[in-house]
């Protein structure tokens, strides 16, 4: 059912989808914003970009570490960590965007769930 609406959203929802994040890109570039996002840029400095970039790198080769030093009690190849962060980035926008129209929340977790024990039993 996702992979469905994941296809439904990208072919009927593509103009809207860019050009929303047209309009975003523009607006954070025009600094425009409300009245926190002015407070927040007045008081506090941006954060660079390389520091969120470092922090994903770091977390992602501690995650891999973890999965091969305990590979026994964790039960995760390390596969199955690079394959989790590939289903959390394909499925956040699709899920994000049917529930920011329709505030219905789709549990994916299930679905998700049965697919990744198929997945990585081994016997």
């Amino acid at each position: 059912m996702i992979n469905h609406l994941t296809i439904y959203l990208v072919t009927e929802f593509k103009r809207t989808i860019i050009q929303m994040w047209r309009k975003t890109t523009t607006a954070l570039k025009e600094n425009a914003g409300d009245v926190h996002t002015r407070l927040m840029k007045r008081n506090y400095e941006q954060v660079p970009e390389w520091w969120f970039m470092t922090i994903l790198v770091l977390m992602v080769i501690l995650a891999l570490a973890c999965c091969e030093g305990f590979d026994k009690q964790l039960q995760l190849p390390w596969w199955g960590v690079l394959l989790s962060l590939l289903i959390a980035l394909v499925f956040t926008l699709p899920i994000g965007v049917i529930q920011a129209t329709t505030n219905q929340v789709i549990f994916s977790f299930l679905t998700l769930r049965f697919s990744g024990e198929g997945t990585l039993v081994t016997r």
